[in-house]
């Protein structure tokens, strides 16, 4: 949602703040009962009212899943923060992957200006630590742990979101690049991926060959993405098994049968060689501390 890059079938990740934990809330009910209400509890309430009218299941279907997860502390934590409580826990407690995840965050409704507020008192904790390689090899790690989850929860199938050189992997390369860099480089703070890997090879902080590889293949894979979704009517980011659903979705994709080849291994090859391209870069990434990515090949 922040970046503008929802598919199909998207949830949306939200995060509720509001300004001040001090103070009481007041509001009526009835003619004459005044209730009041502290801050945290009413902003608290208020959140769980707007995730429960987006997601709730009606006659004419839902609005968006909502993911709460991003939130300080996920699902153990308060669903609206003030303000001040988020500045104090990505001061003290904040991780590598919430600056990653932080990359795209945009206001998107209530007080803009405290949206603003919001988005300059994350600045510092996003922008100014150093981002060198212990924090590489942790985003390498994260990303191991999501490869083995994977494996064990759905063994032998296509994710192309999640899976070895899928969509996730170009969204770290590009997350990890604009983090090392975006210090010395203002202009690579933009939510969009593709508008930051463009200017990731303005500044030739990306070889040619990668920028190609890495552009087509976030192309691609988004692309897959939502036909599987439109096959399926649901959320999911799995290549079909059944043969006959594959075969809708690489026709969906624009393939086509010929003598050469039918439309589903056209797919499969394609998949392959754009994961392929994305896992190299991915495995193969580094953070000079001087001058720009080096060329790998031509």
């Amino acid at each position: 949602l922040g970046g503008k890059e929802l598919n199909f079938s998207s949830d949306v990740d939200l995060m509720y703040v509001f300004g001040s934990a001090d103070g009481i809330t007041s509001s009526s009910s009835g003619r004459t009962s005044i209730l009041q209400t502290s801050h945290t509890e009413y902003f608290r309430e208020l959140a769980q009212t707007i995730t429960n009218a987006l997601s709730e299941v009606a006659q004419e279907g839902y609005l968006f899943r909502v993911d709460l997860n991003l939130r300080p502390e996920g699902k153990g934590g308060d669903i609206a923060t003030s303000l001040d409580t988020y500045q104090h826990y990505y001061a003290t407690r904040g991780e590598t992957w919430e600056r990653m995840a932080l990359l795209k965050a945009r206001p998107i409704a209530g007080d803009r200006t405290l949206g603003r507020r919001f988005l300059s008192t994350i600045a510092t904790f996003v922008h100014d630590p150093l981002f060198g390689l212990a924090e590489l090899e942790e985003v390498k790690t994260i990303k191991a742990r999501i490869n083995k989850k994977l494996a064990t929860k759905s063994p032998g199938l296509r994710n192309v979101k999640l899976g070895i050189g899928g969509i996730r992997e170009v969204e770290f390369i590009v997350q990890s690049l604009q983090l090392a860099y975006g210090s010395t480089h203002q202009g690579l703070h933009d939510r969009h991926t593709i508008n930051a890997l463009r200017k990731l090879h303005h500044h030739k902080l990306i070889s040619q060959r990668d920028y190609g590889h890495l552009l087509a293949a976030y192309i691609f894979f988004r692309n897959v993405e939502h036909k599987l979704q439109m096959v399926e009517d649901r959320q999911t980011h799995t290549l079909p098994t059944n043969p006959r659903d594959f075969q809708r979705c690489a026709l969906m994709m624009g393939y086509y049968d010929s003598e050469e080849s039918h439309a589903a291994e056209q797919l499969r090859h394609d998949d392959d060689m754009h994961a392929g391209h994305v896992n190299e870069i991915f495995r193969n990434l580094v953070l000079p501390t001087h001058g720009t990515v080096l060329e790998r090949g031509n």
